[in-house]
């Protein structure tokens, strides 16, 4: 049951170690980051010993809490932080953080991550048109700067990989929603980029790449579903059974772990998108081990 109980905990507790920024982070700012970690898994220990909200119910619905004004809530503040000044050069992208040193701070995958929730939107309240130029400006934004050519040294895909694999999403979501496949082309080339440029899942000092992994075999099987494009599905499998080895390899420490804005729960999750929809029992019988 260990797997199965560190999955949860994830989800639950970690999740708010996801909110660190998502902006690149060179070797060296990802190395100081695992040398700091000690001090934040004493405030994650500290966490854990204070009350929480109630559990949810055995429905999993939290009593007296509206998921649909939420989402809306959370649709309606994205829009508050995207650049729509036409004679800027980031117009249509998605700012960083509200204030502070990334108040400044424009990025492609946050950009990609607002055209999913508005889509969504969209697609759950057949209000097609509230967030309609939003979209559109995003999508300016993202053909100036996409996914592929993120920052990044040669061979330090990381963060390139990760972005790629938000194009997906957005892509699928916005055709799905408007019927318009302008963009199939590019998450098309999004896909391309990620089999051509796969990580190396064991790397000292950090699991970073381990989770970009699991993001990256998830959403590739998952658009390759989509698009009946059965060797993306392939791909994706590939990738994620190089997740699952390195899973195996330490799951006490691998599968309770975190960094930049991923933690072992993305991991996870992309096994159970990839792998594990290819194989749905071999997939049970890991998350009960």
């Amino acid at each position: 049951m260990f797997r199965l109980t560190t999955f949860l905990c994830l989800s639950l507790v970690l999740f708010p170690f996801n909110l660190f920024s998502t902006e690149y982070w060179s070797p060296e700012r990802r190395n100081a980051f695992e040398q700091q970690k000690a001090f934040l898994r004493i405030g994650l220990d500290f966490a854990l010993s204070q009350p929480h909200f109630p559990a949810p119910t055995c429905s999993g619905v939290l009593p007296n809490f509206s998921y649909p004004a939420e989402f809306l809530q959370i649709a309606q503040f994205l829009s508050q932080w995207q650049v729509l000044d036409p004679t800027s050069p980031d117009y249509g992208g998605m700012i960083e953080a509200e204030s502070g040193a990334l108040g400044n701070v424009i990025q492609t995958d946050n950009t990609q991550e607002a055209i999913v929730v508005w889509c969504q939107y969209a697609n759950l309240t057949g209000d097609t048109s509230t967030y309609r130029n939003n979209i559109d400006a995003a999508w300016t934004y993202i053909m100036n700067y996409p996914a592929y050519a993120e920052e990044g040294s040669t061979g330090d895909d990381y963060y390139r990989d990760h972005n790629c694999a938000w194009a997906l999403w957005g892509a699928a979501w916005y055709q799905t929603v408007y019927s318009d496949s302008s963009y199939r082309w590019y998450a098309d080339s999004c896909a391309g980029y990620m089999v051509r440029h796969q990580l190396p899942v064991f790397t000292p000092g950090s699991n970073l790449n381990a989770f970009v992994m699991g993001w990256m075999a998830g959403n590739l099987y998952r658009y390759g579903r989509w698009t009946g494009n059965t060797a993306w599905n392939d791909s994706a499998v590939v990738i994620g059974n190089k997740v699952l080895t390195w899973a195996n390899a330490d799951p006490v420490n691998n599968l309770s772990d975190f960094t930049w804005a991923m933690s072992s729960g993305t991991a996870v999750w992309g096994l159970c998108n990839s792998v594990f929809q290819a194989d749905s029992l071999a997939g049970v019988n890991w998350i009960q081990t």
